[in-house]
């Protein structure tokens, strides 16, 4: 599954689990109701972090696209998702946009056909 379906997946998880806990205030049955409203919290954080994933996939690709056909772009900010959990300190061998072969490799993971800027 792509992250899309996991965040429309967790997306309508947190619609049923509203509407359950819903239904449990109304049948006065408050700490059901709570664990309900937990789940809601997980589910909702879970489609946001699903969000983000995929946005930063499709500017991985973009930017992968343009150093394939010839273009110039500035790294990602940041340039990898390890430097950005590490402070700058380490960065991913195969998808840091500072590298310039994580451009091919994130190149070959797209699903339209790739083009050479004729010079």
């Amino acid at each position: 599954m792509t992250h899309r379906h996991y965040q429309y997946a967790a997306g309508a998880g947190a619609v049923l689990l509203a509407t359950a806990a819903t239904a449990c205030l109304y049948r006065d049955l408050y700490v059901i109701a709570a664990m309900f409203w937990v789940g809601v919290a997980v589910c909702l954080e879970a489609s946001a972090r699903e969000r983000r994933r995929h946005l930063r996939s499709v500017a991985e690709h973009e930017w992968a696209r343009r150093v394939a056909v010839g273009d110039n772009p500035q790294p990602l900010r940041p340039c990898c998702l390890l430097a950005g959990t590490s402070r700058g300190r380490a960065h991913h061998h195969d998808r840091c946009t500072r590298n310039p072969i994580a451009a091919l490799l994130l190149a070959a993971d797209t699903d339209y056909p790739i083009t050479r800027k004729d010079n």
